[in-house]
């Protein structure tokens, strides 16, 4: 079955993903994709099963989709990355990748850090649970980075304070994480 997209709005999205079909990923990607068009699109997918069609397996799948001007939310309520150009690449029936290219911006509240490049990976989607990998490499003032790091829903200072009065400078910083796509994850579910 080959499957040709021209254009949808990701706002549009969960009308066309099936809702059997990676239930977490879709959740994750139709909750958190909130502004942005898809386009291009062309997925493959092959099946096998019995001579009556029943028994339909899925063996292998492949495609891509590219995606303009996304709103994506990485960690509500952290403030989403904005204007995200993207490519979304199905590696398998099992395991998709979006990359991410530079121009892109993440919110801070003094703010905003730009994002230069960066991907999520999600695996699994062929079980009941998906992870998705994030690596994120980001560059801006050191202010926005800081408060972003202070964000209540990271738990990062909780416990210690990171006491700095006026910082100044830039920075250049790596975040990765793999953060299981459940409906209410915590902080202590996500390797940050």
């Amino acid at each position: 079955l080959n499957v040709d997209l021209d254009q949808v709005r990701f706002a549009d999205l969960s009308r066309y993903w099936p809702e059997g079909a990676a239930k977490g990923a879709r959740k994750w990607v139709t909750e958190n994709i909130t502004e942005g068009v898809a386009r291009a699109g062309h997925v493959a997918l092959e099946m096998e099963g019995a001579a009556d069609g029943s028994d339909l397996t899925l063996t292998n799948a492949s495609g891509r989709l590219q995606g303009d001007d996304l709103s994506v939310y990485w960690l509500r309520p952290l403030p989403p990355l904005q204007h995200v150009p993207a490519e979304l690449t199905l590696l398998s029936p099992d395991a998709l990748v979006v990359s991410v290219t530079g121009g892109v911006e993440a919110g801070g509240k003094a703010g905003r850090i730009p994002l230069k490049s960066g991907s999520v990976r999600v695996e699994g989607m062929m079980t009941k649970d998906q992870v998705a990998t994030l690596d994120l490499d980001l560059a801006g003032p050191i202010a926005d980075a800081i408060d972003v790091l202070r964000h209540p829903r990271l738990h990062l200072f909780e416990h210690r304070s990171l006491r700095l009065s006026e910082p100044a400078g830039t920075v250049r910083a790596k975040i990765s994480a793999m953060v299981p796509l459940e409906e209410r994850v915590t902080m202590e579910r996500i390797a940050l």
